[in-house]
């Protein structure tokens, strides 16, 4: 078979379209940003993959082909719907594999592309591609940083929509191995959503009545959860009194004497700083992250925690 300049247009059409999905994910996904440097990376990744897509437009204009605009539309907006409904659907580990997904395939054809430009002699355009290449490169070392942030416990720089929290919730309560845990968090979890629902629709802006509600919500979580934890243990079952643990410890219902820095409360945020970057685990880290949020809040003490976990995922990723 003997590879011609119109195999070529057809791979760098495919890349316009692919390289439009990717601008539109970006997109999507800087308001789920966690900050403003993770906002930042994402707004520049959606530029660059707009100048991408008009070099490739160029590319292929430049060897007497005709830019597929009309598809590059189709995907963007095809994308867009993807991100405003099936992602709804996934949790963020698994909208962030999906966008693995698509810059593996965006660098795999790009390669394939350069190949082909070198054996129709087009180096310009053989350049092109490599450049492209390495930039993929460089997005999927970013991607699997944020993956590994999740996998040792967060914080994630993409942050879920509220309706991924519930699905994440879901898929988590799920997991639990004990039955009579799990219909218990679930009846919980209606109950909570319940009364805030019910307390926000009755009231509009009666924000500290609401702001109560939830509070009293929480502290009867925390409760319930704790107790089942006790309970589980007492009877003899070990993993579900560990799920039920990971429950707590992700929601910040841990109390301050199960925390890994001892008198927690009382020290200074210099003091919870430098012990922060002190813990080896970023169990203990997310812990101390989950259980600040929940109650001080203290802005210099979470983006410790955050910047703690950030080192330990990267750590993990290198290993």
């Amino acid at each position: 078979m003997t590879v011609s300049t119109n195999e070529l247009i057809g791979e760098l059409n495919a890349l316009i379209r692919l390289t439009e999905a990717e601008a539109a994910v970006a997109r999507s996904r800087v308001a789920q940003a966690r900050d403003d440097r993770i906002r930042r990376e994402l707004e520049a990744n959606a530029r660059e993959a707009g100048r991408r897509r008009d070099r490739l437009v160029e590319a292929v204009r430049s060897l007497g082909g005709s830019p597929d605009l009309l598809g590059g539309a189709v995907g963007r907006l095809g994308t867009l719907a993807r991100t405003q409904t099936l992602d709804q659907a996934m949790t963020v580990p698994q909208g962030l594999m999906a966008d693995l997904a698509l810059e593996h395939q965006l660098r795999d054809r790009a390669q394939f592309a350069r190949v082909i430009a070198e054996t129709v002699e087009e180096p310009d355009v053989a350049r092109l591609l490599s450049s492209l290449e390495d930039a993929h490169a460089e997005t999927i070392e970013w991607i699997h940083t944020r993956l590994a942030e999740v996998a040792v416990g967060g914080p994630a720089a993409i942050q879920p929509t509220p309706i991924q929290a519930v699905a994440g919730v879901g898929q988590r309560v799920a997991l639990l191995p004990s039955r009579a845990v799990m219909a218990g968090v679930h009846r919980a979890v209606e109950v909570a959503a319940g009364v805030q629902n019910l307390v926000a629709d009755r009231l509009g802006r009666g924000r500290d009545l609401a702001e109560a509600a939830g509070e009293g919500v929480t502290a009867g979580r925390n409760e319930f959860l704790r107790t089942s934890e006790e309970q589980a243990r007492d009877s003899g079952a070990r993993r579900t009194a560990q799920a039920v643990r990971r429950v707590r410890t992700e929601t910040g219902a841990l109390s301050e004497d199960e925390l890994p820095i001892d008198g927690y409360d009382g020290l200074s945020v210099a003091q919870v700083k430098q012990r922060i970057t002190r813990l080896r685990d970023s169990a203990e880290v997310r812990a101390v992250l989950a259980y600040e949020a929940a109650h001080k809040n203290r802005k210099g003490v979470v983006e410790v925690a955050e910047h703690r976990i950030e080192q330990l995922a990267a750590e993990a990723a290198a290993d």
